[in-house]
């Protein structure tokens, strides 16, 4: 396990062996546990993640929040808002995949090196690490 601290938040990291997930003769797969833990109360913290790989992949994790998205036009109604859930978002700005997270993120990932951002308003800077599964 390791600790980013930044101010106002750090980053947790841990990885974690997914023996069993990876097939006969493929490669070991790795569990990355993130968590975004406020500096003051020392508890998880909601946040914006971006997990990508050295290629570029995005990465998004499988308990990451659902969001609803916003339509071009209009918002959707609500008896429609489910149609337009994601666990991800498309951010213009940085061209990227990002995901919102509880606090707590876990993704399923191949060895390799991932560049891990979290983002927790404007108020703060943008935790920014390389790590290596």
């Amino acid at each position: 396990m390791r600790k980013y601290c930044f101010p106002g938040f750090s980053l947790v990291l841990a990885m974690l062996s997914a023996l069993g997930l990876a097939a006969c003769g493929e490669a070991e797969l790795t569990i990355l546990r993130i968590e975004t833990v406020d500096a003051q109360t020392g508890r998880p913290t909601p946040a914006r993640l971006e997990v990508r790989a050295s290629d570029g992949e995005a990465h998004v994790a499988s308990d990451a929040l659902r969001v609803t998205l916003e339509c071009e036009v209009a918002p959707p109604p609500d008896w429609a808002a489910w149609m337009v859930q994601s666990d991800r978002v498309e951010n213009p700005h940085t061209g990227t995949t990002q995901f919102y997270s509880s606090g707590t993120a876990s993704l399923v990932l191949l060895p390799g090196r991932y560049h891990v951002r979290a983002f927790k308003g404007l108020e703060f800077r943008v935790a920014s690490v390389e790590v290596e599964v």
